[in-house]
């Protein structure tokens, strides 16, 4: 692993991501690039380098102001910080311009803190980060509280296991070598799922996938978000892993995910990444 992304919004959700990615950094000596996106006001031209472009047809002092202060924000903060980490101001719609920034820069993990979503809220937008996890082409670790004490001793991957397929697990077994972590696979079945099927998918899942000395788990409950839950509120773990299919459009309203939704009410941090 080369570069962890921080996006910030100077909240203290943020500064908790920024302490994960710390943690991470050290054991993995990879860099980190906090990011900041100064959302762009409607109905302005930008430059090639994504700059509002002062034409006179709008009034921009507010923006302009505003520029100076997440400056003198970012500024401040960087002194605060270690040397090694990075700062950026950039310009743009916020998702649209942190997945850009992902590509362009080629990271490797994105750390980020969140408030969660409920109610209207969630239904009609969701967080941020529920969005970024479902569109961010590398994994996206999620956090919504003070994690720095975390150890890492022991991270759950939970998964359906009906497929034995090679999944995007790079990352999560990058984190588990260097924190010596054991890894435990969690199915969750109902009355008519076979447990002894199962746990067969599970061995085969970890052969094809080059995990090693996992622990599996079967949990039985009426659903898969509520097992995941109920499992969690027995078993004690560092940290959650779980694939989301990323839909958007039709399919993301239709289908949802389980993934996004644990995003927004688990106060576990969550290491999401795109199924294969």
């Amino acid at each position: 692993m080369r570069k962890i992304l921080v996006p910030t919004d100077f909240t203290e959700v943020a500064s908790f991501a920024t302490e994960m990615a710390t943690k991470l950094a050290a054991k993995l000596d990879a860099e980190i690039i906090l990011l900041h996106v100064v959302n762009l006001p409607t109905g302005v031209l930008i430059d090639d380098a994504g700059r509002v472009i002062d034409d006179g047809e709008n009034d921009l002092s507010s923006y302009k102001k505003l520029l100076v202060n997440v400056n003198e924000k970012m500024t401040a903060l960087k002194a605060s910080l270690s040397d090694n980490i990075k700062t950026e101001v950039i310009e743009g719609v916020l998702n649209t311009a942190l997945i850009d920034y992902i590509n362009a820069e080629q990271i490797d993990l994105v750390v980020m803190g969140t408030k969660g979503a409920k109610g209207l809220r969630e239904i009609l937008q969701g967080s941020e980060t529920e969005i970024i996890v479902r569109r961010s082409p590398v994994p996206v670790l999620s956090l919504m509280c003070d994690r720095s004490d975390i150890k890492l001793d022991s991270i759950l991957l939970v998964h359906d296991f009906k497929k034995s397929t090679k999944q995007n697990l790079e990352i999560l077994k990058v984190i588990a070598t260097a924190f010596n972590a054991k890894i435990h696979l969690l199915k969750i079945v109902d009355d008519n799922e076979s447990e002894l099927v199962a746990e067969k998918n599970m061995h085969d899942f970890a052969n094809i996938n080059e995990l090693i000395d996992v622990q599996c788990h079967i949990f039985k409950d009426n659903g898969v978000e509520e097992g995941i839950t109920h499992f969690l509120q027995e078993h004690d773990f560092d940290l959650l892993s779980i694939g989301t299919h990323g839909h958007t459009g039709y399919k993301h309203w239709t289908q949802g995910s389980i993934a996004e939704d644990l995003v927004n009410h688990l106060h576990k941090p969550i290491l999401t990444y795109h199924l294969n």
